[in-house]
């Protein structure tokens, strides 16, 4: 279902008034009524009951005009962001494959390992779609997601997985 938002008519951009939800709904009642008088109903309802409210509408509408608008689709980046969650919290198996690849391929070079370059090397093959990490991850918006995280979030990511493999080794 669609909903009345205001745009300014000057410069083409959302209005930043306060209520302005309130005066979007009563600016496409007083649209709707027309220039007839209002009858009994839901739209007298919509309409501002106190002579200063009306003028303050009939002065927002001069400056702006109603659009109607679709609602913003709520699956897209919520739902890899979870995605992205459960990956890594919740499923260990994704950080120990990533650094088994970190380590097949740089045990070959001669680059010092630490965190920091495992990080980098991550980030960089989540961004060039490299086919083993579509393996590990198929979904194109989980990588995208984790490929724009910053190096402090994979770092906490690390630590954490080395502090439940301590626990794990304690128990």
């Amino acid at each position: 279902m669609n909903y009345p938002v205001l745009l300014n008519k000057k410069t083409g951009r959302y209005a930043s008034i306060p209520d302005r939800a309130l005066l979007a709904l009563q600016a496409e009642a007083m649209e709707l009524r027309g220039s007839g008088p209002v009858g009994e109903g839901i739209l007298k309802l919509l309409l501002p009951s106190t002579s200063k409210a009306q003028s303050r509408l009939t002065k927002i509408m001069k400056a702006n005009r109603v659009l109607l608008r679709a609602p913003r689709a709520e699956t897209g980046v919520r739902e890899a962001s979870e995605r992205v969650r459960l990956l890594i919290e919740d499923d260990d198996r994704f950080l120990v494959s990533l650094a088994e690849l970190f380590l097949n391929e740089v045990g070959r070079e001669s680059v010092k390992i630490t965190v920091i370059s495992f990080v980098r090397w991550s980030r960089n093959r989540l961004k060039a779609q490299d086919t083993l990490i579509r393996r590990i991850i198929p979904e194109a918006e989980v990588r995208e997601q984790l490929s724009q995280r910053s190096i402090d979030w994979w770092k906490a990511r690390v630590a954490e997985r080395r502090r439940k493999a301590r626990v794990s080794r304690r128990i």
